[in-house]
C-alpha cells in the first residue's frame, strides 16, 4: 500500500519495501522502491537493499525527487480539482 507516508522515507532517503496494489504499474521499482506481493518478495527485497543500503537510498530520494516534486505533481492535482 503506497502512501504519502512512503513517499516521504523516499524524500529522506530512505528505500522502501511496499505491498504492492498496483502502484508499480505507475512508479519505477528495483532500485530504492520495492514491491512485494508476498513473504518471499519482501524478504527479498530487504535483503537486496541490505546487500547495497547507500545506493538503494541514493536511489530512494531520486525516485522521490522525480516522481514527487511539487513542479510535477501540482499542474496534475490542480487540474484533477478544476482548478485550471
Amino acid at each position: 500500500w503506497f502512501s504519502g507516508r512512503t513517499a516521504a522515507y523516499l524524500a529522506m532517503g530512505k528505500p522502501a519495501v511496499v505491498q504492492d496494489t498496483g502502484w508499480s504499474q505507475h512508479y519505477p521499482t528495483g532500485e530504492g522502491l520495492f514491491g512485494f506481493t508476498t513473504a518471499e518478495e519482501a524478504v527479498a527485497g530487504l535483503h537486496t537493499i541490505e546487500a547495497s543500503y547507500r545506493r538503494h537510498a541514493e536511489a530512494a530520494r531520486a525516485v522521490a525527487e522525480r516522481e514527487f516534486d511539487a513542479a510535477r505533481v501540482r499542474p496534475r492535482l490542480l487540474a484533477d480539482c478544476g482548478l485550471t
